[in-house]
C-alpha cells in the first residue's frame, strides 16, 4: 500500500507492484472524479466505481482503462444504462432507462440502439 501524487494534483492510494498501480487502488483527479476499483500496470482493469462532480457514475469491469463486459451508467438526470459495454460503448444487450421514465430493452451499437430491441414509454405504449 501506498500513494503517488502526481504532478498535475491527481492522487493513487493503494496497491503497488514493480512501482505500477497494481490491485485494490483510488483513484482521485484534481477536478474531484474518483475511481475506486482494480488496476493492472497503472491501468484500470476488473471491476470499479467511478465517479464524476455532475453525480454521474459507472460501476462495472475494465479492461486495459475502457469499460468493457457488463456495468451500469447513471446519468446526472438519473437516467440509467445496465448491461454490455466494448471499448468504452454501449455495446451488445442492455435496458436504458430514460429519467422521463421510458424504457428501451435491446441491442445496441457503438453507443446506438441497434437491432432487436423493444421501447416501452412512461404511457404504457411499446
Amino acid at each position: 500500500m501506498g500513494i503517488f501524487r502526481h504532478p498535475d494534483g491527481d492522487t493513487y492510494k493503494g496497491e503497488f507492484l514493480d512501482d505500477h498501480a497494481n490491485g485494490y487502488g483510488e483513484y482521485t483527479h484534481e477536478n474531484g472524479a474518483v475511481y475506486c476499483g482494480y488496476w493492472v500496470n497503472d491501468t484500470q482493469c476488473g471491476i470499479g466505481l467511478e465517479t464524476w462532480n455532475d453525480q454521474s457514475s459507472f460501476f462495472g469491469n475494465y479492461v486495459n482503462g475502457k469499460k468493457e463486459g457488463i456495468g451500469t451508467y447513471v446519468w446526472s438526470d438519473k437516467t440509467v444504462y445496465e448491461g454490455e459495454w466494448k471499448n468504452n460503448f454501449i455495446h451488445g444487450f442492455g435496458i436504458y432507462n430514460f429519467s422521463d421514465g421510458r424504457i428501451y430493452r435491446g441491442q445496441w451499437e457503438n453507443n446506438q440502439m441497434n437491432g432487436y430491441g423493444e421501447f416501452i414509454w412512461k404511457e404504457g405504449k411499446d
